[in-house]
């Protein structure tokens, strides 16, 4: 079971949001990392090396494999692999 795990919330995409209520049952923490009335505005992720922020976007079906179920990252048709740390 994850200690913590971090999310986006994105305002138009209800199911997304019902999926993760379902599957954040029982995690200790949750870390808002950003919100955002759509996916598109949601920010790009930052590296952990201290390079410039990736300019794809996180897209909900990338973000959600990756933090809601706790996969490997994932390559989505938005062409953004969030990174591993974070999907680990």
């Amino acid at each position: 079971m994850a200690r913590a795990i971090t999310v986006a919330v994105v305002d138009d995409d209800r199911m997304l949001l019902d999926g993760l209520r379902v599957r954040l049952d029982g995690v200790p923490e949750v870390l808002l990392a950003a919100r955002a009335r759509t996916v598109d505005g949601l920010p790009a992720r930052p590296a952990r090396t201290g390079r410039p922020p990736d300019p794809c976007r996180t897209t909900s079906s990338c973000w959600t494999r990756c933090s809601a179920t706790g996969r490997g990252p994932r390559t989505t048709s938005g062409g953004c692999a969030p990174p591993a740390r974070a999907c680990s």
